[in-house]
């Protein structure tokens, strides 16, 4: 990947960051221009239900080598009755990742499958 495509993805990460105070709303605005702007990569939710507490991973797929990396969570209340489990009220949102853009940019660049039209023949 281009440092130029890179670098274009931080400009659009720390306009939302500024843009956004709350966390919840920032990762859900970037998620859902990243998974426009950037062909190969997606970032998906992924539920996990405990006792007493949902979580949603903001996961970051590479559509090429399907490795994922998650890098941050929101966390719900949930209850459960008989048969059914409930998600409750939003409890909040946070980094899972000491470095969340480097995060992004590793994993980017680790699973970078060059492309035909990338590639210099002799």
């Amino acid at each position: 990947m281009t440092a130029t495509v890179l670098e274009h993805i931080q400009l659009r990460f720390q306009a939302l960051k500024l843009a956004n105070e709350d966390l919840y709303e920032f990762l859900n605005q970037f998620r859902d221009w990243f998974n426009v702007a950037l062909a190969n990569y997606e970032i998906f939710l992924e539920d996990n239900w405990f006792d007493g507490k949902t979580t949603l991973e903001y996961t970051l797929r590479c559509l090429d080598t399907f490795n994922i990396v998650v890098f941050a969570e929101d966390e719900y209340r949930n209850f459960r009755d008989t048969q059914t489990w409930h998600l409750g009220p939003y409890v909040r949102s946070y980094w899972v990742v000491d470095d969340p853009w480097e995060t992004i940019v590793q994993f980017i660049n680790n699973n970078t499958v060059p492309r035909l039209h990338d590639v210099t023949l002799p």
